[in-house]
């Protein structure tokens, strides 16, 4: 890996380390490690095709975007029970997924 991506790699680190409204919006409750691994992936893209490392905002949030939807797919059936319906009329109903 070339030095310029560590560089950079290791600074977004220490900032999402030492700023909480940052590390909470682009990491909250996703893997950090694999967070910072998809963001090394993209550094390394960038830095061959651009010669600089740097992210844009639109790659953060696609990243991020893509991780949470990948969370939400792997989360178990039980995660969301009971479920509670409103029929008709307007009667809770609760369903409990088999």
């Amino acid at each position: 890996m070339e030095a310029e991506v560590l560089v950079y790699i290791n600074k977004l680190k220490n900032y999402l380390k030492n700023n909480k409204e940052a590390r909470e919006y682009f990491i909250s409750n996703l893997d950090e490690d694999e967070y910072m691994e998809k963001v090394t992936e993209v550094a390394i893209k960038n830095f061959i095709e651009k010669g600089d490392p740097t992210l844009s905002m639109e790659q953060f949030e696609i990243i991020r975007k893509t991780m949470a939807v990948i969370e939400i797919g792997n989360r178990d059936k039980s995660y969301y029970e009971p479920i509670i319906f409103i029929d008709k009329r307007g009667l809770e109903r609760i369903v409990k997924l088999k």
